[in-house]
């Protein structure tokens, strides 16, 4: 932990790992809604084992991508998750659109 000149301690902020999900509660090419801190997010499994957890509603109309949200792998092979309303689907790495 760092501790800035003016800052008290203990930080103002969570400063540290909060386990959400146990790994082995969560398949490859899986989605799981969390409720975490107020914010529900969805926990993806990608084909190869690799976690991510992102913002569990879709940037375009909302939708809840923990609900129905499926997993999949783009041209380039990078995980994916196609929105359950529209079929838009996002990068899982960085969050962007890859495919509408």
């Amino acid at each position: 932990m760092r501790i800035l000149p003016d800052q008290t301690y203990p930080p103002h902020y969570p400063n540290g790992w909060i386990p959400i999900l146990q790994s082995r509660e969560i398949k490859n090419n899986e989605v799981k809604s969390v409720l975490c801190f107020g914010r529900e997010l969805a926990v993806v499994r990608g084909a190869k084992g690799q976690i991510y957890v992102i913002d569990a509603f879709c940037p375009h109309l909302g939708a809840n991508l923990a609900v129905g949200g499926t997993v999949h792998r783009n041209d380039c092979q990078q995980d994916c998750i196609r929105c359950p309303f529209h079929g838009w689907s996002f990068r899982m790495n960085d969050g962007l659109c890859s495919n509408i």
